[in-house]
């Protein structure tokens, strides 16, 4: 089974903001124990003093955002990004795919931008896992984690 957690930027109601975008990562069922064990490597390298969790927000990390970010330089936050994204693609032994949909929300008046968006991201994921099983002659499903 592939699950793929999604989340969501540019809320539904906010008139300031002509962009909804919903994205996540699709990664194979036995995948988040691992990632999550390397995540916490990476806190322990980069902040061997604090020992409850850090919320690893690519935004947040590379504008500076909060703390711990606001104390770290720019370039041992990007560093620090591109060991993130090492981790998402170096250790990969089953598919790692990442989505996203952006919807102008004035061009699209009348959709609901939740229901949009979900739904083209159901059809990309609906896709992957085809090729998955094309490739490995498997039968996989799929689970969309919000």
């Amino acid at each position: 089974m592939y699950m793929l957690y999604l989340d969501e930027s540019g809320g539904v109601t906010e008139n300031d903001q002509n962009y909804y975008v919903l994205g996540g990562i699709s990664v194979h069922e036995k995948k988040p124990f691992f990632l999550s064990k390397d995540l916490d490597s990476l806190q322990k390298k980069w902040f061997p003093a604090v020992t409850d969790p850090i919320e690893f927000h690519a935004s947040h990390i590379r504008n500076g955002k909060g703390e711990p970010w606001e104390s770290m330089g720019k370039p041992d936050r990007l560093k620090l990004l591109n060991e993130m994204a090492s981790i998402l693609i170096g250790t990969a032994e089953t598919t790692v795919s990442l989505f996203a949909v952006a919807m102008h929300k004035p061009s699209l008046p009348h959709q609901n931008p939740i229901s949009r968006t979900c739904e083209e991201i159901a059809g990309h994921f609906d896709a992957t896992l085809a090729r998955i099983e094309a490739e490995h002659n498997t039968k996989e499903r799929g689970l969309m984690i919000f």
